[in-house]
């Protein structure tokens, strides 16, 4: 990829940008008196707030850069991951489940399964995803390094300051983790929502003039069909089998894995999401902020998804040659080539480079794997001029911050009420959880750039990842290859941040599938009898945080014993994902 180009304008949006989240948390500071005000916002801001920080907490990597990768390689068929797997179980949490959570006065969900169930539950929940809101808040960290080393942002500073290019890497994990610490430390979590809230709106008019840029550039919504296969710009052609579509999966594994697996295991059950909606004033308003998040989540695959698709139909970098006139009439040509990468790639997509030779990556059949990862990046770069290019950039920027804050709040909620005030510092003082809640935003920041370190020594984050999903082309598939060390000086996105963490999830769906009912495929069925969890008191006779009343059951069916994992990113880090 060509090395950026960035103008005063540039630098000036990006820097209004980070002056502006840490005033906000300059400003919120003189509001956080208790630790309720810290942690929960004070339950004090209003539903329209936490509804667009809602879906911001949810609008990190996995969404930006891994659903456009995911696009241009799967096509409008990603979209599923909104329309079935999220907007369903965004209203379901909305209209059923907010209620037991607003209403418990349980401050986590981890507190809440402590009042549903039993400590040993909480403590198991608690420790797991304190754990892995720091491996995703580490990760998104280096992943933001990697893009800022591959798009050059910071490459004619380090030259002129002789300064070797491997430090840019450094830079951009210790400047990321200062914004997100000074604003989070400053104002707690209702600084992080404010921010999630401007974000929301960079993000929005960051992308939306690159898809209208890019379909302009394409002839429309008839030049994109006509420039792609068919089966690229619909989302249920060829779902009947799972060879007749990019994804892979039928659609019963699609609509039973996604729909209600994933899904709702995400949703429903995920405290970086549900802490925005426990913010709110009143239950009713609790209710309204995933509902309120689902009207522009909706909309969200034509921002995400389709430049993906406008990367893959754009025409493929060639030779350009510009005349220009110098002032003593000579006529000087220039001729600019595209890099390796840029020309074996397909439109806008370059070819992946190995991150040690620096040579294209070739599949089974000698063709190069292109890097889905740099879709969007390439679309920005190409179509932004000056000063928008400066807002997109930001935009983007500010997708892997959100995604950051999102879980370093999570984690010194979780960590300060469900692990330090319930096991090791029992009685303190309101002030002592406040003073520990923001130490533990220090530590979940330490933490999380101690993940993005070790994220190098991997050249696949998703090194350990689940079966893929079957591919009927072997050209779908990138070659085994046994790990290798990256070197922090090469510029190369984790695969986790794109396609492989999708791969993933199919592979899931893919599974589910093969256990259609009525096909077991050879597995013995086990039959276990659940047991009925111990009743809970009416809260009407019973005051606290305990005052809770189980949620209802369907009649015949036992209640489920086991806590739900409390975080599944769907693509990417998607994980999604994580944030898959």
């Amino acid at each position: 990829m060509t090395h950026t180009s960035l103008t005063a304008v540039d630098w000036l949006i990006m820097l209004l940008y980070f002056v502006f989240v840490l005033g906000i948390g300059f400003a919120l500071k003189r509001y956080m008196k208790t630790s309720k005000d810290f942690f929960q916002a004070g339950r004090a801001l209003p539903a329209w707030i936490c509804g667009l920080a809602f879906i911001s907490a949810n609008l990190g990597a996995q969404e930006v850069i891994g659903m456009g990768a995911s696009g241009a390689k799967y096509g409008l068929a990603t979209s599923h991951f909104y329309w079935i797997g999220a907007i369903p179980a965004m209203i379901f949490v909305g209209i059923f489940m907010m209620p037991f959570y607003y209403g418990s006065k349980a401050r986590s969900v981890p507190e809440f399964l402590r009042l549903r169930f039993d400590e040993k539950t909480r403590a198991l929940n608690a420790c797991s995803f304190a754990v892995m809101t720091v491996f995703s808040s580490g990760i998104s960290m280096y992943a933001m390094a990697r893009l800022i080393q591959t798009l050059h942002v910071f490459d004619s500073i380090f030259l002129s300051a002789g300064l070797p290019l491997g430090y840019i890497f450094h830079l951009s994990i210790i400047l990321s983790a200062i914004i997100v610490l000074g604003y989070i430390f400053l104002g707690g979590l209702t600084s992080a929502i404010y921010n999630e809230v401007l974000q929301f709106f960079l993000i929005i008019a960051g992308f939306l003039p690159l898809v209208l840029i890019g379909l302009r550039n394409v002839g429309g919504w008839s030049g994109l069909k006509a420039s792609l296969p068919s089966a690229y710009t619909h989302s249920w052609q060829g779902m009947t089998h799972a060879n007749t579509n990019p994804l892979g999966v039928e659609w019963f594994g699609l609509a039973m894995g996604l729909g209600f697996v994933l899904s709702f295991g995400y949703w429903c059950t995920d405290f970086l999401v549900i802490q925005t909606a426990m913010a709110t004033d009143t239950q009713e308003n609790a209710r309204r902020v995933p509902l309120i998040a689902a009207i522009p989540k909706m909309f969200f695959p034509f921002l995400v998804i389709l430049p993906g698709l406008l990367a893959i139909a754009a025409t493929t970098p060639k030779e350009v040659t510009t005349q220009r006139v110098e002032a003593n009439g000579a006529i000087v040509h220039t001729i600019t080539f595209p890099t390796e990468a840029e020309a074996k790639g397909k439109g806008l997509v370059p070819a992946k480079t190995d991150p040690l030779t620096g040579k294209i990556v070739l599949d089974a059949s000698g063709h190069p794997l292109l890097d889905y990862d740099l879709a969007i990046p390439s679309m920005l770069l190409h179509y932004f001029p000056t000063g928008i290019l400066g807002l997109g950039l930001t935009a983007l920027l500010a997708s892997f911050m959100s995604g950051m804050a999102g879980n370093v709040t999570a984690f010194n909620t979780v960590w300060t009420y469900d692990l330090y005030q319930s096991y090791i510092h029992k009685g303190g003082t309101d002030k002592h959880y406040l003073a520990m809640g923001r130490w533990a935003t220090v530590g979940g920041i330490i933490l999380s750039m101690a993940t993005a370190y070790a994220a190098t020594g991997f050249n696949n984050i998703m090194h350990h990842r689940g079966p893929p999903a079957s591919r009927p082309d072997p050209a779908h598939r990138s070659p085994p290859r046994p790990p290798r060390r990256l070197d922090p000086r090469h510029s190369q996105l984790p695969q986790r941040h794109g396609p492989e963490l999708l791969d993933r999830h199919l592979g899931l769906l893919h599974q589910l599938h093969c256990l259609h009912p009525g096909q077991p495929h050879g597995q013995t069925q086990t039959r276990v009898r659940a047991r009925r969890p111990r009743p809970l008191p009416d809260p009407k006779t019973r005051d606290g945080p305990s005052a809770v009343v189980a949620p209802p059951r369907s009649p015949g069916r036992p209640a489920d014993r086991h806590g739900s994992n409390s975080e599944h990113h769907l693509p990417l880090e998607s994980a999604v994902f994580s944030d898959l």
